[in-house]
């Protein structure tokens, strides 16, 4: 699982022009040509929901520069939904703001050219307060360290679907509402927040902007002085849920569980989801500090892969113990003597040892110790004592943490002690 984080370089409220005035200079006038009439703007209103034009509605222009607003404009569309402004000298660029069924639709920030008219359309669709065909396809919380102040950083990215022909509004409770703890600060928006702004009611972020058919998002960051306390009222049904913890806190909420660890800008996230979310809860998060640093990861995980490697140091060194042994050079048999002869149809003299060890009450007779037998017991307790020393090497080296040494020593040792005596009782029946 990866999400993608949207920019650290936050925008804050108070350039919010300076904001609309990039977004001006880099989108493409495309809607901007000359024409033989007089320099200014026109623009038309339209319902994409019915994909007509919409008469009679009042529109509100504001002119900006480089430093902020320079004045605004008011008109009302004829008959045919078009209305017409004459933008001041000093203005740089215009938005566009329609009202159309209680609800505040905006045009995107659009550059003026010198001398030449500004040509535009401006979406308004019909209007609803059923939620039931928006979706937040992905929700994700990120919580960081703030440098700045030693605080906590709270960022909430949403994306949205609406798979309806008409706008979702909220109507007076607003369209999204965002609870803020208490103290929260340094507000800064991205998206639909950014381009048409709330506000802040008792504590919460209030969006009024409506959520368009089509795909959407915004995003929210503010800054809190102690360790958060995250209130999440779940408004859509949620695609994806995710909550991104930095090492050192632990997050607990009903359905949130741990789904493993991903690291983002040089920083490892403790990375919580939750699966059905209901349209209506609410989740309440509260958050722990462990002690752990950003960058690190749990003791459990650290023994493991730490044992992993020792393991893997101990397979090395037997596997070297045993290559060694495999090398040593077979004994060189001396010359064969010459087999005498036997008389035919004579039965074979049995060797005297064999004799002597048959016993008479027709037990079977234990097998003789045959020059050149190798005892399998004492190869196990010698490769444990190899292993034993191969761990003793490991640690001296700084290989492997004590901890993890002395757990994987006693267990050899436990292993040596059996095999030890397995290898005296076969000697013992022998």
């Amino acid at each position: 699982m990866h999400a993608t984080r949207t920019a650290r370089q936050r925008r804050p409220v108070a350039a919010v022009w300076l904001t609309l005035i990039a977004l001006a200079i880099t989108v493409s006038p495309a809607s901007a040509q000359t024409t033989e009439t007089d320099v200014g703007i026109s623009g038309t209103v339209r319902n994409a929901t019915t994909a007509e034009p919409v008469p009679d509605v009042p529109v509100r222009v504001t002119y900006f520069d480089d430093q902020g607003p320079v004045g605004n404009a008011k008109a009302t569309t004829d008959a045919d939904g078009v209305f017409q402004v004459v933008p001041p000298a000093a203005a740089a660029g215009y938005q566009v703001a329609v009202d159309y069924d209680g609800v505040e639709f905006r045009g995107i920030a659009t550059q003026l050219l010198p001398d030449q008219p500004s040509v535009s359309t401006i979406d308004v669709w019909n209007v609803t307060d059923d939620p039931s065909q928006v979706t937040t396809s992905d929700w994700v919380i990120w919580i960081d360290e703030d440098t700045e102040t030693g605080g906590w950083a709270v960022q909430q990215d949403f994306a949205w679907l609406n798979a309806g022909e008409e706008a979702y509004s909220g109507g007076e409770d607003g369209t999204v509402v965002v609870p803020m703890p208490m103290g929260a600060g340094n507000i800064q928006f991205l998206g639909t927040f950014l381009e048409q702004q709330g506000d802040v009611v008792d504590g919460n972020y209030v969006s009024t902007a409506p959520i368009v058919p089509g795909e959407s998002s915004a995003t929210i960051r503010y800054v809190t002085e102690g360790v958060p306390a995250l209130t999440l009222p779940v408004t859509f049904e949620v695609g994806a849920f995710s909550l991104y913890v930095p090492m050192g806190l632990a997050a607990e909420g009903e359905g949130l569980r741990l789904a493993g660890t991903q690291d983002d800008q040089g920083v490892t996230y403790q990375v919580y989801t939750a699966d059905a979310l209901t349209p209506g809860e609410e989740i309440e998060v509260v958050f722990t500090e462990t002690g752990e640093t950003a960058g690190g990861s749990s003791d459990a995980t650290t023994y493991l892969l730490i044992g992993i490697a020792a393991l893997a140091l101990v397979a090395a060194g037997l596997f070297f113990v045993r290559s060694r042994r495999s090398r040593r050079p077979a004994p060189t048999p001396g010359p064969k003597k010459a087999r005498p002869a036997q008389p035919q149809n004579q039965p074979k003299a049995k060797p005297a040892a064999q004799v002597a060890t048959r016993p008479a009450n027709g037990q079977r007779a234990a097998r003789p110790n045959v020059a050149g037998d190798e005892p399998e017991d004492d190869d196990e307790v010698q490769l444990l004592i190899d292993e034993i020393a191969t761990l003793d090497l490991s640690f001296e080296k700084g290989l492997i943490d004590e901890r993890t040494y002395r757990r994987l020593r006693v267990a050899a040792k436990d292993r040596l002690l059996l095999a030890q005596e397995a290898a005296s009782g076969s000697r013992s029946t022998r």
